[in-house]
């Protein structure tokens, strides 16, 4: 589960580079504070990636603050986010034939998104918290 795991913030880290157009960035107000220009090999730039902090009031004495990540702008107004769903099929212990997520995925989309719901609805919640 730990190669896993890695493996599917890997995916996520470079799918969202890969969908982004190479030129035409939008030089936000402050730049990434988790690159370090110093440590960077010569030419390498920061991932595409922004940060928005939002405040929400929870009472009159409690507020949250939180940070979240922007991969990119729709149509130079609109912020955007993009994830991956990533396949993996499990060892088929049994004899029984279970059709495999690339069959499933051209005629049933319907019912793919509904077993990541269930299976991973966690981190379905988590990045739509990061979305909003």
């Amino acid at each position: 589960p730990g190669r896993l795991g890695l493996e599917a913030t890997q995916i996520n880290q470079n799918f969202s580079q890969q969908i982004l157009k190479k030129t035409g960035r939008k030089q936000m107000d402050t730049d990434n504070p988790f690159f370090d220009e110093e440590e960077a090999d010569p030419g390498v730039e920061p991932a595409s990636v922004a940060y928005r902090y939002r405040k929400y009031p929870l009472d009159e004495k409690t507020m949250l603050v939180c940070r979240t990540e922007l991969h990119g702008l729709v149509k130079k107004t609109q912020h955007m986010t993009a994830f991956a769903l990533n396949e993996f099929e499990p060892p088929n212990n049994t004899n029984a034939v279970i059709p495999s997520w690339r069959e499933k995925i051209d005629n049933q989309r319907g019912a793919v998104l509904a077993n990541e719901l269930k299976n991973n609805s966690f981190k379905l919640a988590k990045w739509t918290a990061q979305s909003l």
